[in-house]
């Protein structure tokens, strides 16, 4: 298969998303007690010495996919989309609610946002991802992103 004048990626994997993407991260040292209230209730902030005393780190990843698709034949055309995502990392599972004796470091993603419907219902059936549509302002300048739902902010 060809696209774009390229021949097609072959998945490592039987069952994928395969495609092009260009991401670009930011990381933010902010006051821990702000961070800890995007965890979900049975994780908390880990020891981590990226960042100083009493901050802790998050990442703003801004990404932009092109050619995307499933890894498997389908009838459904390529998929281009803007996901933006918002990235905690260095957490761990509170005590009692144990996953199998790892207690981490895990790197939780409290915020999924998006730009194309479609993509946010394969993220959320297929992957289980809480993806949310926003609207996206991507220039040579800037990238913004604005949640569909006005109440709800990264941070």
């Amino acid at each position: 298969m060809v696209r774009s004048g390229k021949a097609a990626v072959t998945a490592p994997y039987p069952f994928g998303f395969i495609g092009n993407s260009l991401t670009r991260v930011v990381i933010l040292a902010l006051p821990s007690s702000r961070v800890s209230t995007l965890l979900h209730s049975r994780l908390e902030l880990a020891e981590q010495d990226v960042t100083p005393p009493g901050t802790h780190p998050v990442l703003f990843l801004f990404h932009k996919f092109s050619e995307c698709q499933f890894s498997f034949p389908t009838p459904l055309r390529s998929m281009s989309f803007h996901e933006h995502t918002v990235c905690v990392p260095f957490t761990s599972v509170r005590a009692g609610f144990g996953t199998f004796g790892v207690e981490g470091p895990y790197c939780f993603m409290p915020r999924l946002y998006l730009d194309d419907l479609w993509v946010q219902w394969n993220g959320i059936l297929v992957w289980g991802f809480s993806k949310e549509i926003a609207h996206m302002e991507v220039n040579e300048s800037r990238y913004a992103v604005r949640s569909s739902t006005a109440s709800r902010s990264p941070l």
